[in-house]
C-alpha cells in the first residue's frame, strides 16, 4: 500500500514517464521516452504544469512553525492535501486531459497560499530585488516566445522543454525557498531576493506553456468535435444509440436531437450484444463508430454491417448497422 501510495504521488507531483510502458489508456499513448501523449501533445504531471507549487514550502514551514496565521494557513492546505492523497492512492491522472484535470478545485487554494508566499518573501525586501524578479519574468517570456513558441518541435525535443525543464526550475525553487526558510541574517535577504527571481520566472513559464502549448490544442480538439457532430447530426436519425469506445466525440449530437451514447468498453461488452440486439428487432437505428476493439465485439453479432462511408461521403471510420 505505501509502495503503490509513493508511486502514485511521483507520477502524480513529478512525472508519468514512470509509469509502466505496458498500461495502454483510451486514446492515450506513449512516447519512446515514457511519456503520455494526448493528441500530439504531452501530458503533464502537476509540477510540470506549475512549476512555482514547490514555493509552497514557504507557508508549509510558516504552519509548522505556529507563529501566526496558523488557522487560515491550515485550512487552505487541507483540501489540496486531500485531494492529492486521494488521487496518489489510485494513480489516478484524469484521464484524456493535457493536465490534472481532477486537480481544477485546488487552484483557488493553492493560488492564495503562493500569493502568501509571494508577499513573504517581497517584505521589507529592497526594490533592487523587486526588479530582478520583473526582469526575470518578462525575460522568460522572451526567450520562450523565441525558442519555444516559434517552432515546430519534435516530440522529443518537447519532452525535454515540457516535462524536464519544468522539473529542474521547481528544483530550483524549491533549494532556494528552502534556504531563505532555514537561513539567518544578510544571507536570507539574498536567497529570498534569488527565491523571487526564481518564482518569477516559474510563474510566467506556466503561464506561457498554459497559453501558447495547452490551449491551442484543446481548442483544436474541442473544435474538431463539435464539427464532427455537425457533419454527422444530417445522417444520424431520431431515437437512435451510437456505441463509441469514447462519448466525446458525439456529445455535441444530444443538442441537436433524441440520441443515446453507449460506451460498452465501461462494461467490458457484456452489454454490447444484447442492447444493440435489442435495439435492431426494435427497429431502431444503431450507429456504432469503428476501431479494432469495436469492430471484434461487433463481429460477434449476426448480420452484415455496411460502411457509412456508403452513405455520408467523408465519416469512413464509422458504421452503421442495418435496421
Amino acid at each position: 500500500m505505501v509502495s503503490r501510495f509513493a508511486n502514485g504521488t511521483y507520477q502524480l507531483l513529478v512525472d508519468f514517464r514512470i509509469r509502466g510502458l505496458e498500461i495502454r489508456e483510451m486514446e492515450l499513448s506513449r512516447s519512446a521516452g515514457g511519456a503520455m501523449v494526448y493528441f500530439g501533445s504531452l501530458k503533464k504531471a502537476l509540477l510540470q504544469s506549475c512549476p512555482y507549487l514547490v514555493v509552497l514550502v514557504l507557508p508549509l514551514a510558516q504552519l509548522l512553525r505556529g507563529r501566526r496565521d496558523t488557522s487560515a494557513l491550515g485550512v487552505a492546505c487541507l483540501v489540496p492535501a486531500t485531494y492529492f492523497a486521494v488521487y496518489a492512492a489510485f494513480a489516478w491522472h484524469g484521464g484524456m486531459a493535457l493536465n490534472l484535470r481532477y486537480f481544477l478545485p485546488i487552484f483557488p487554494l493553492t493560488s492564495i497560499l503562493t500569493a502568501y508566499a509571494w508577499r513573504e518573501l517581497t517584505e521589507g525586501l529592497p526594490a533592487a530585488w523587486h526588479r530582478a524578479a520583473i526582469f526575470a519574468g518578462l525575460g522568460t517570456a522572451t526567450l520562450y516566445l523565441l525558442l519555444v513558441a516559434s517552432r515546430e518541435l519534435p516530440l522529443e525535443q518537447q519532452e525535454g522543454v515540457i516535462l524536464s525543464f519544468p522539473l529542474v526550475l521547481a528544483l530550483v525553487v524549491l533549494a532556494l525557498a528552502l534556504g531563505s526558510a532555514l537561513t539567518r541574517g544578510q544571507g536570507r535577504v539574498r536567497l529570498r531576493g534569488a527565491t523571487l527571481s526564481a518564482l518569477s520566472v516559474s510563474l510566467v513559464w506556466a503561464a506561457m506553456v498554459a497559453f501558447t502549448y495547452d490551449l491551442p490544442t484543446a481548442y483544436q480538439l474541442r473544435r474538431d468535435r463539435a464539427e464532427l457532430s455537425s457533419t454527422i447530426a444530417g445522417f444520424i436519425e431520431p431515437d437512435s444509440v451510437i456505441f463509441a469506445t469514447s462519448g466525446d466525440w458525439y456529445y455535441g449530437l444530444l443538442s441537436h436531437q433524441r440520441v443515446r451514447i453507449a460506451v460498452p468498453t465501461y462494461d467490458d461488452y457484456r452489454d454490447f450484444q444484447p442492447l444493440a440486439r435489442f435495439r435492431l428487432q426494435a427497429s431502431r437505428p444503431v450507429y456504432i463508430w469503428l476501431d479494432p476493439a469495436m469492430e471484434r465485439a461487433v463481429r460477434s453479432i449476426s448480420g452484415s454491417i455496411r460502411p457509412w462511408n456508403e452513405r455520408s461521403a467523408g465519416a469512413d471510420c464509422s458504421s452503421r448497422s442495418p435496421r
